[in-house]
C-alpha cells in the first residue's frame, strides 16, 4: 500500500497577505512531490462526467490538491478561496 507523508510536514508556513512567494514555492514542491501538480497547472478543461474513470480520477487528484492549498492557507486567504472548487483557480 502507498502511504503519501503527512501535509503538516510539508508546508510548516501558512499563506497569509506577505509571504505569497515563499508559500507558493513549498505548496508547489509538496504538490510536485505528491504527483498534484499537474491538475493545479493544467491549462485544458477537465474531462467531462461521461467519462466517468478520467472524471473521477481527476475529481480525486484535484480534491487531494485543493485540500492541500486550503489547509496551508490562513484564516483570511482561506475565506477568499473557501467556495473555490478547482485546485487550479484556487
Amino acid at each position: 500500500m502507498e502511504t503519501k507523508p503527512a501535509f503538516s510536514a510539508a508546508v510548516v508556513e501558512v499563506l497569509k497577505q506577505d509571504n505569497y512567494l515563499d508559500w507558493s514555492v513549498r505548496v508547489k514542491t509538496y504538490l510536485m512531490a505528491q504527483d498534484l501538480w499537474d491538475i493545479v497547472e493544467a491549462t485544458n478543461e477537465p474531462p467531462t462526467p461521461e467519462n466517468e474513470a478520467a472524471f473521477k480520477a481527476w475529481s480525486k487528484m484535484n480534491a487531494m490538491a485543493l485540500h492541500v492549498i486550503q489547509l496551508s492557507c490562513g484564516t483570511d486567504t482561506f475565506s477568499d478561496i473557501m467556495e473555490i472548487t478547482t485546485a487550479r483557480n484556487a
